[in-house]
């Protein structure tokens, strides 16, 4: 079945459990996000789940990070807000 980890689609077994996915992909993540909320538990994926494995403090690669603004966004809005400038008064 096919799942999305941290924006990229990805072929897993069916009946495949959260804790078994972490370990696998990526054992240091301590945040846990399952179709847009953070769990704790250990769950069992469905086909098309969107799971997020996220570690406190570290810094996402560009293409990473660039691939979660894009699809939080859209990416027509990302394309806008990237050729933006900002200023902070005050």
């Amino acid at each position: 079945m096919k799942i999305g980890l941290n924006e990229r689609e990805l072929e897993v077994a069916e009946g495949l459990r959260l804790r078994a996915l972490v370990a696998a992909q990526r054992p240091e993540a301590d945040v846990w996000i399952v179709n847009g909320a953070a769990v704790s538990e250990d769950v069992v994926l469905q086909a098309g789940d969107e799971v997020m494995l996220i570690e406190r403090g570290a810094v996402p690669a560009a293409a990473e990070l660039e691939a979660v603004m894009a699809a939080r966004h859209t990416p027509g809005v990302h394309a806008k807000m990237k050729g933006a400038c900002v200023g902070i008064a005050g």
